[in-house]
């Protein structure tokens, strides 16, 4: 290939890069320009993309029981990576990409009602117990009943969203690919406030969920930013820079904050794409520990620690009021890791060819693995109560449970 020449995928600093991993605001589906050039051989470094790290055996801890398993439907041909279920009560909802939405019983996943919007998904299920809420590929927020997943209202968003609607204060929060953040009343549908930013000419597919406390709305930008808005109103609190662009390239000064923040107290924790996993005060912003690590994937707490999936595959695990590092594991390098979850006593992580990973909280030792699917499991999982729910990019839907290795029979009465 001579310069002048394209490809739709190739590797940049060792990351293997696709035009569908990147868009241009304001021109729908249609990808920058720039990106093409970086795929041409003797116009920049492209180094080997490494293999992702295999699978080697380990010494189990915690046995992982299947409780049930359901097909929801396929999303692969989509290239979506949100596609996540919701729980609430006794049931849990899960949608496809082909707009079908199914209620199944916790307990042991009976179908308790399926409903086809006959529209392209373009988010998971977000919900209140009484309503469910999803986004469409033309960009539409669609509400649903709760109870037979009938339409009961929409609302016009202005671009594209890919994150699960948030829902609080009797309000439902999108953020777009545009960079819009826009807020409606949950139960009549009315557009309320909407807050705008600058977008880089390139930035990820993906953008971080929104985060409701109290009444603050907190919101990584794709301009390396996050923002504390008003709930009510829109108005900014505050605006602090998590990651500043570097590097020549538009690719090298993707600063994106895909990483949806994590709020307990006043410790905000946010992670930026080739930036940095900062605590802030989350009453002003301020900086209280940064430190330089890239993500763009969910972080998850615990009372001593921040755990985090980096880009490369590395599951960390930082102490939460300094930001030092307490533990690696590194025996996931390249596996396209899902965010992070606590679940029970053990951190729990998806890869790319539909397995689970248990890590230890205390030493990040590997304690269990089993394979849901055969598919990747692109979003990270919903911890409900003890289970783990988890879906496929194959749109297999289940959920999932720890079990002590061997099971103690006690004689009966």
């Amino acid at each position: 290939m001579t310069c002048g020449a394209t490809s739709p995928i190739h590797s940049v600093g060792g990351r293997t890069l696709s035009r569908r991993a990147y868009r241009t605001p304001g021109f729908g589906s249609l990808y920058a320009a720039l990106l093409l050039v970086l795929a041409l051989p003797g116009c920049g470094s492209t180094p080997e993309q490494e293999p992702p790290a295999e699978l080697n055996p380990f010494e189990p801890q915690a046995r992982i029981a299947r409780l049930w398993g359901d097909s929801v439907g396929d999303d692969e041909e989509f290239d979506l990576t949100n596609l996540r279920p919701f729980a609430h009560g006794e049931t849990v909802y899960a949608v496809d990409a082909g707009g079908a939405v199914t209620a199944y019983a916790l307990k042991n996943g009976d179908q308790l009602w399926r409903h086809d919007l006959d529209r392209t998904i373009s988010s998971g299920v977000g919900g209140d117990g009484e309503r469910l809420w999803v986004t469409t590929r033309d960009g539409d927020l669609l509400a649903l009943s709760a109870k037979n997943g009938k339409l009961l209202w929409s609302a016009s968003v202005a671009s594209e969203v890919i994150t699960v609607p948030v829902v609080g204060q009797g309000k439902v929060i999108v953020r777009g690919v545009d960079g819009r953040v826009s807020v409606f009343d949950a139960v009549a549908g009315g557009a309320l406030w909407e807050y705008r930013s600058n977008v880089p000419v390139l930035s990820l597919r993906g953008v971080g969920e929104p985060l409701i406390n109290g009444s603050v709305v907190f919101a990584g930008l794709d301009n390396g930013r996050v923002v504390a808005l008003n709930l009510n109103d829109g108005t900014v609190i505050w605006e602090q820079t998590i990651s500043a662009p570097r590097g020549r390239s538009e690719v090298e000064r993707l600063v994106d904050v895909d990483s949806a923040p994590v709020v307990d107290g006043d410790a905000l924790f946010v992670g930026g794409y080739q930036g940095r996993i900062v605590l802030l005060a989350a009453g002003n912003g301020t900086t209280r520990w940064s430190r330089d690590m890239s993500t763009n994937k969910p972080l998850a707490l615990d009372r001593n620690s921040v755990f985090v999936a980096d880009e490369e595959g590395v599951v960390w695990a930082l102490e939460r009021n300094t930001g030092s590092a307490l533990w690696k594991q590194d025996r996931l390098l390249r596996r396209r890791l899902t965010g992070t979850v606590v679940h029970a006593e053990y951190l729990a992580v998806g890869d790319f060819e539909g397995y689970v990973h248990w890590l230890s909280r205390t030493d990040g030792r590997l304690v269990a693995r089993r394979q849901v699917h055969d598919t990747a499991i692109s979003n990270a999982p919903l911890v409900y109560r003890d289970l783990l729910l988890v879906q496929s990019r194959g749109g297999y839907l289940a959920a999932l449970r720890i079990v002590p290795l061997v099971e103690v029979e006690y004689p009966a009465n």
